[in-house]
């Protein structure tokens, strides 16, 4: 299958015709990565990605034939085998770019079925490229390439999801019901309580924040406006009554979370209610309400920590039935006090934590989930004896190291990368030491980082930290009429 296409649609594009020249440092280690790249072989995956990453990474410095031949690599990289996956990555890449002709045109030549895809490979790519392309602000095209989707409830629900995005960067103080007011009649209950105080977790985090996209309340709550995002979260607790009943406990995990993190602790007390036990006679798929339940006290166990109150905190252990469910609780309490700066009883909490997972592990509490609270507490050692006595996965390494470089102890999170990770044969290590470069590289520090990366004898690994090493030197345009 060919693409070149999408090569041509950019012929006629409008971007600039050259890098600023303070980005000349960005472009010769982009230069680098990709020559490092084009000699990677095998994992296709891994190729058609990084070559997706510097088509963006070009198009933002203006080389519009750099991304060109960029995005060329990426569609000449794609595995017949893994194609379905590989077309994801490309049309995300396409979004986060706004380019909704160029998406469309991709995912005209996707066929509905593929032989390494259940999946309809052609309606997720226009699933994904339209939520990017919200991501990215550009509300229109992600409206156009959602109104291609071939499934009516699909298509549906990504233009809901679209202008959710959209109410909520527009959101201004105290002007929420106006930013939502174009949608909010055709809404169901849930999708509304969802718009005001985000999605249902899936349950498997760390922390009780939420991302900034994740509904008006949070939005309103870091712009300062705490006031009406209260206003905003009592409306969506009062709409739970009017959600449907198999809706209805996950949604009330939503509210206690925003709820909390306003500190309106006695207000989300009031919905754990809502949060019915299971019904023995009918078996639960999934995350059961058990799960949700305890979830929900572990968002106010944090928010009583945060006021001070850790004795309330610590009596909500006693509503668990077993170790594993109080780890779990231990964890979030933990957190919440190194937060506070308690930093010795959120090691006697973590401590706490990790023996009474150790003799529960089949509780909800989960071994990587522990380990990157406690890296997220600022206790990167601990993290880390934590995360080899329970002989983490390399995601959780990655997330630790994540910790490490965001402190700034860049030369100690390359050494647990190189302690815990593989040199050749770990997959998360390549995508680690960019993360690693492009933070080092954007706390000023890109000679140094250019100087290890230099000495890496892996392809996929060179590749990876130039990539990083670009784009933590790379500098956005300055904004017209800024300073």
């Amino acid at each position: 299958m060919r693409f070149n296409f999408l090569i041509l649609l950019w012929l006629t594009s409008s971007l600039t015709a050259a890098p600023a020249p303070d980005n000349k440092a960005t472009e010769e280690a982009l230069r680098q990565a990709a020559d490092a790249l084009a000699k990677v072989k095998g994992d296709s995956r891994a190729r058609v990605g990084l070559w997706c990453e510097v088509t963006i990474l070009r198009y933002k410095l203006g080389d519009r034939r750099g991304s060109q031949a960029a995005l060329r690599e990426a569609l000449t990289s794609v595995d017949k085998n893994e194609a379905a996956e590989e077309w994801r990555m490309i049309g995300s890449a396409l979004g986060r770019l706004g380019e909704a002709e160029a998406t469309l045109d991709l995912a005209d030549a996707i066929p509905d079925k593929t032989d390494d895809s259940p999946d309809n490979p052609r309606q997720i790519v226009l699933q994904e490229a339209a939520s990017q392309t919200a991501g990215a602000r550009q509300f229109e095209a992600a409206r156009k390439i959602a109104d291609t989707i071939p499934d009516e409830s699909a298509r549906t629900q990504t233009r809901q999801a679209v202008s959710r995005l959209e109410a909520v960067s527009k959101l201004r103080k105290a002007d929420s019901e106006e930013a939502i007011r174009p949608i909010w009649d055709s809404l169901t209950a849930s999708q509304k309580v969802s718009m005001l105080v985000g999605r249902p977790l899936a349950l498997v985090g760390i922390d009780d924040t939420a991302p900034p996209e994740d509904g008006i309340a949070i939005a309103l709550l870091n712009a300062k406006d705490k006031a009406e995002a209260k206003r905003v979260s009592l409306k969506a607790l009062a709409l739970l009554s009017d959600v449907e009943a198999n809706r209805r406990a996950a949604l009330a995990v939503a509210v206690v979370r925003m709820l909390c993190r306003l500190d309106e602790v006695a207000e989300a007390r009031k919905v754990l209610p809502l949060i019915p036990p299971a019904d023995p006679k009918i078996p639960e798929k999934g995350v059961t309400n058990e799960t949700r339940a305890m979830y929900a006290r572990a968002y106010i166990a944090a928010a009583e920590v945060r006021a001070g109150r850790d004795e309330a905190a610590t009596a909500l252990l006693k509503d668990c039935k077993r170790k594993g469910d109080e780890a779990l609780l231990l964890q979030f309490i933990a957190l919440a006090q190194a937060r506070a700066g308690r930093k010795d009883a959120s090691k006697a909490g973590f401590a706490k934590a990790l023996e009474y997972h150790e003799a529960d592990p089949a509780g909800l509490c989960l071994s990587p989930q522990l380990a990157c609270a406690q890296a997220l507490s600022g206790d990167i050692d601990g993290a880390i004896r934590t995360a080899a006595k329970l002989k983490c996965n390399s995601i959780t390494w990655g997330e630790i190291i994540s910790r490490q470089t965001a402190a700034g102890d860049f030369n100690g999170a390359r050494q647990t990368a190189n302690d815990h990770l593989d040199r050749g044969s770990n997959p998360s290590r390549p995508s680690v030491l960019r993360t690693i470069a492009a933070r080092q590289a954007k706390a000023g520090q890109g000679e140094e980082v250019r100087a290890w990366a230099g000495k890496l004898e892996n392809n996929l690994e060179r590749a990876n930290a130039f990539l990083g090493l670009a784009e933590g030197l790379w500098r956005e345009p300055a904004q017209p009429g800024g300073k």
